[in-house]
């Protein structure tokens, strides 16, 4: 018979990460409370403190070998249930609109020497701040949106760092 949440140790308080978590259950068994995901998730919002929650989607434990995906700004607690319990955690940093637009922004700013002057602040007034908000308005309403959400595509596909398939299958394999 698998114990209630409530006869199992509370090792932590229910927290979210700012990222999306693959857990790999290595060794001994783990038990998890998972809470319906945010539909808006802004990284790092209420990442500490959920006063009062509802009762989880997923009341589950792992075994050895089991693999949990938990998307970034879930709700989770986890508790062993033995003296030994060692999970892996797997972090894939999430990319929102944020990231995607501020990389093309950047872009933009970069690429254009309409925006390389360099203003003297102590002098500068707020119509010229205007005035070169406005320049980057008329940029952006000129952008190629298909392009930019290929090369967003490319970038992302070509990110350096592990090759999340892979790195799953080899430890599937184990």
């Amino acid at each position: 018979m698998r114990p209630t949440a409530r006869e199992l140790p509370q090792r932590g308080a229910a927290h979210s990460d700012p990222a999306d978590v693959y857990i790999v259950q290595l060794e001994g068994t783990k038990h998890w409370e998972i809470w319906q995901t945010p539909k808006v998730r802004r990284a790092g919002d209420d990442k500490d403190s959920f006063p009062s929650l509802p009762d989880p989607v997923l009341d589950m434990s792992l075994q050895p070998g089991d693999v949990l995906y938990i998307p970034h700004n879930t709700p989770h607690r986890a508790a062993a249930e033995g003296s030994v319990s060692l999970h892996l955690t797997v972090v894939a940093s999430p990319r929102s609109w944020a990231h995607h637009l501020l990389s093309m922004v950047q872009g933009i700013l970069q690429n254009g020497p309409e925006f390389w002057d360099t203003p003297y602040l102590d002098n500068a007034s707020p119509e010229e701040m205007i005035s070169e908000v406005e320049r980057l308005i008329l940029r952006l309403r000129t952008v190629d949106a298909a392009a930019e959400l290929e090369r967003a595509r490319r970038d992302w596909r070509a990110f350096r760092g592990v090759r999340q398939g892979a790195l799953f299958q080899a430890t599937a394999r184990r």
